[in-house]
Parts: structure tokens; C-alpha cells; sequence
């Protein structure tokens, strides 16, 4: 999948969104510190993500409590310094908010409702509809369904899940627990939702722990043994028959400053900070989803355009990494006079220019066959008024340099450069942004020209060789 806009010479870049993780996202107690999440992070959420969530009243205590977490944030709750309404949702993502859909499914209200598999059909057909393309996290929360669930409905549910993990591979699923009941640890709810969590945790998946959060409060006291239940009431004995001693929503907010360590935003079945809990939970799984990378988000392949300017040159951005969504303006020119050397249509890019040391993208221009084979991206240094390798303009200037014979292969690093000479394109490895175009090799200093290449590769020089397809 793509994730860019290209309109009038602008590409919105946002950080691509790979389903294929490399251990499980588990959203439970410990992931519930909003002061943890950075403006970048919550930035490239927004972003990034476009997501659909089914629900009746329960799951509604994740969207109740985002709605209040807004002004919340605003007014510098928890100590928060964040831009103003950074945290708000709706459903299109419109003025600078997450692209939210709540309840948009036809045919099921939650996991549980009108029956245990319904909703799987109801998200085939929100998925497969056009003007649904764009919708990249699906999540579903349950009722009370999970309390009085067999091992093999919980299978179901699980395989269903799968199923459509496999048919829709460029969208994720947040699986879910079911909501506390008072039955305690040897109740069946408790037995189901390990269920879930222990699957999630061997097979990679997402969870939305919702049940486990409601066990502790937020200073990280445990209720699990006190058969607690949705709405945060406990029997501090632990014992059935159930006697209710305590709510440790109540006792925790009656500790604390309204509106500077909690928000009053109403929550279905339960107190409000229960719903504080599931909006910061929210906030970091959405955070997670959208970062490939600890700290960075990874985007691949994003055509760009071909230029109009004469030679019909296209440009490709193959690879590379962001720590925000990036705004990117392109233009294309014809090549002057001056231009000593440039073959192709020059490209103009603006707003790739890195944030933090460790980005980079990877450009490549198509060349015509006719120009032969020595060929390059260059780049033009404005110091020097000359085009050059264009991985000269690097920040470590060049020091990287490494040539390949072939097309890009997934190697980010720094400097790498190559032809691809089956495909008649050039492509670099960068982290700068300026005009670009296809260059002959002669303009270029020594040693980087790609005729050295080429004698480097057929073991002309030294015997030394160059991988191939494998910038």
C-alpha cells in the first residue's frame, strides 16, 4: 500500500503501516501513561492511521474518555505542554484530527451482537466498499459476551480474526478482552480472556487489554484478587459470595485534583477515570500502530510524478524513514545551459531534509537507454555551482559512498548509490533535498564515478567485488 497524497506538486508523506510485526502489541495497565507519548509520535498517529471501531456501550469508555481527554490535555492535565486539541478525533480526520470512525459498521454492534460472528461479515463489507480504502486499523470491543463464553466461541472468534488478517494484509485488527465481571480469577471471564491474551502473545498480535486495565489503578495496585468488576467495584476479602467493600475508581479520584490529575468524561457502566485509563491506552495504541520502528516510522515506494519538462523523467522515493509525517513539494524543470552534464528533467524536492541524523529516503530517476550506461544521480551543489554524485551532499559528505550495479535492495544505509541498468533507472541512498536529475558520469569526481564502479564490479581493479541488487 501507498501512503502519500499527490496533488498540485505536494505528497503528503506519512509513515508506512506494516501489519507484520516483530512481537505482539499488548495495550494493557502498563501502557496507560499518557505523558509517556511524545508530540511526534501522536503527530504520525494522526498521520497515518484511519480507523474504524464497532462498539455498543462498554467500548464506548475508549471514545467518551478521548473526547474528554481533548480539553483535558488543553488546560495541561498531568502536566501536559502539548499543542492545543492535538488529542482530538473525528470521523475524516478533518481539521488536523485522527481519522476516527465510531460505530460506522452496518449489520453488528459489537463482538457479541446480534451474534458472535456477525461482525466479521459486517467488516468484509465496510472494508470492501470504495470509500472505505483508506481505513488502515479495524477494532472491534465486546459487551458482556466473554463472561459467558465457551473455549470453542472464543476459538471462533480467534480464527475469524485471522481470517481476516490474511485476507485484508494491509490493515490491522485490534483484538480485544472482555470487561471485568466480579467473578474473579477462577471465574470463567478470567479463564476466556487469558485465552485470548495467551494467543495474541504466541501468534504477534494486537491486544486492547481492556479487562486488564480495569484491575489496577493507576499508581499500579493490583484488584485482580478482589473480584473487581466493569464499573471498579471490589471485595477487598476476595471471597464468594461477592460483597461489594469498595471502588477503587472513586477512592483514587477522591485522592486526587480533578481536571489537573483526572477528567470527569462519563463512562458507561463505571467512573470516569475508567475511561481516563482507556483513552491514554487508546492514544499509546494508536502511537504503536503507527511506528514501524521504535522512534521512527518506515515508508516504501511512493511515486512521485513524471515530469512534463521534456524527457518525461520519473521519479520514485523508494525507501526511507521519518520521525513525523512530511509535506513534501516536487517540481520539475527542464535542463539549462548551465547544467553541465544533466541529461534528465531536474527534480525540485523540498521537505525531506531530515529532523535527526538517522533519516534518510532513497530517490530514484529513470534514464533514457540511449544515454548509455555511464549514468548517476546528481545532485547540485549551489556551494560550487556544479552537479555531483548526489550522495555528496550527504551529511557525512560522501565519506559512505558505495556503488552498486543493480536495482535498490532494502539496504538504508547512508551514502549507497547505484545504476540499475536492466530497469534504466539511478537511484541514491540520502538525507538532503534540493534538485536532482540524471548525470553523466564525467562531472563526477574520482573516485565515484560509476565507470570505477563498473571496473570495480567486473573485477578489474584489485579483484575486489561489489554485491549485486543490494544498495
Amino acid at each position: 500500500m501507498r501512503s502519500s497524497v499527490l496533488c498540485c506538486g505536494v505528497l503528503l508523506l506519512v509513515p508506512y503501516v506494516e501489519t507484520v510485526q516483530a512481537g505482539p502489541i499488548i495495550i494493557d495497565h502498563t501502557r496507560t501513561d499518557i505523558t509517556a507519548l511524545t508530540e511526534e509520535a501522536i503527530l504520525n498517529a494522526k498521520a497515518t492511521l484511519h480507523i474504524a471501531y464497532g462498539h455498543t456501550s462498554h467500548g464506548s469508555q475508549l471514545t467518551t474518555g478521548m473526547n474528554g481527554l481533548v480539553a483535558f490535555a488543553n488546560g495541561g492535565g498531568r502536566g501536559l505542554t502539548l499543542p492545543a486539541n492535538i488529542f482530538a478525533y473525528n470521523n475524516g480526520g478533518t481539521s488536523g484530527a485522527l481519522d476516527l470512525a465510531d460505530t460506522p459498521f452496518s449489520g453488528a454492534e459489537d463482538l457479541g451482537n446480534p451474534n458472535r460472528t456477525e461482525w466479521a461479515t459486517a467488516t468484509r463489507n465496510y472494508l470492501d466498499a470504495s470509500a472505505n480504502s483508506d481505513v488502515n486499523v479495524v477494532i472491534w470491543s465486546w459487551c458482556g459476551q466473554v463472561s459467558g463464553a465457551t473455549e470453542a466461541q472464543i476459538n471462533t472468534y480467534l480464527d475469524l480474526m485471522n481470517d481476516l488478517e490474511a485476507d485484508y494484509p494491509t490493515k490491522n485488527f485490534v483484538y480485544m478482552t472482555g470487561h471485568l465481571d466480579g467473578s474473579g480469577l477462577a471465574g470463567n471471564l478470567h479463564l476466556r480472556n487469558e485465552q485470548i491474551r495467551d494467543y495474541c502473545r504466541a501468534n504477534d498480535k494486537t491486544l486492547f487489554d481492556f479487562a486488564d486495565i480495569e484491575t489496577y489503578d493507576p499508581d499500579g495496585v493490583y484488584f485482580g484478587d478482589q473480584l473487581p468488576d466493569d464499573g471498579c467495584d471490589y471485595d477487598s476479602d476476595g471471597t464468594l459470595p461477592r460483597t461489594e467493600t469498595g471502588n477503587w475508581a472513586t477512592e483514587w479520584q477522591n485522592a486526587h485534583t480533578e481536571d489537573a490529575d483526572w477528567y470527569d468524561c462519563g463512562a458507561a457502566h463505571s467512573v470516569s477515570l475508567n475511561a481516563n485509563l482507556k483513552a491514554y491506552a487508546a492514544w499509546t495504541l494508536w502511537t504503536d500502530l503507527a511506528a514501524d520502528v521504535p522512534g521512527h516510522g518506515a515508508f516504501s515506494e511512493y511515486d512521485i510524478d513524471a515530469s512534463n519538462a521534456g524527457q518525461g523523467t520519473v521519479a520514485t522515493l523508494l525507501d526511507g524513514t521519518a520521525q513525523t509525517a512530511r509535506v513534501i513539494s516536487e517540481s520539475w524543470r527542464a535542463p539549462a545551459a548551465s547544467d553541465t552534464g544533466v541529461v534528465s528533467d531536474i527534480l525540485s524536492l523540498s521537505g525531506l531534509a531530515p529532523e535527526a541524523g538517522d533519516e534518510c529516503f532513497v530517490l530514484q530517476l529513470s534514464y533514457d537507454a540511449s544515454w548509455g550506461n555511464n549514468v548517476l544521480l546528481g545532485w547540485y551543489d549551489d556551494t560550487t555551482g556544479q552537479w555531483v554524485n548526489a550522495i555528496e551532499g550527504n551529511s557525512d559528505g560522501g565519506v559512505s559512498t558505495q556503488g552498486f550495479v543493480g536495482a535498490y535492495g532494502g539496504n538504508l544505509t547512508l551514502g549507497h548509490w547505484g545504476v540499475d541498468l536492466a530497469e534504466h533507472t539511478v537511484w541514491a541512498v540520502l538525507d538532503h533535498n534540493s534538485e536532482f536529475g540524471v548525470i553523466l558520469g564525467e562531472p563526477v569526481p574520482e573516485p565515484t564515478t560509476l565507470m570505477l564502479c563498473l571496473l570495480w564490479f567486473v573485477g578489474l581493479i584489485g579483484g575486489a567485488r561489489l554485491p549485486r541488487h543490494r544498495g
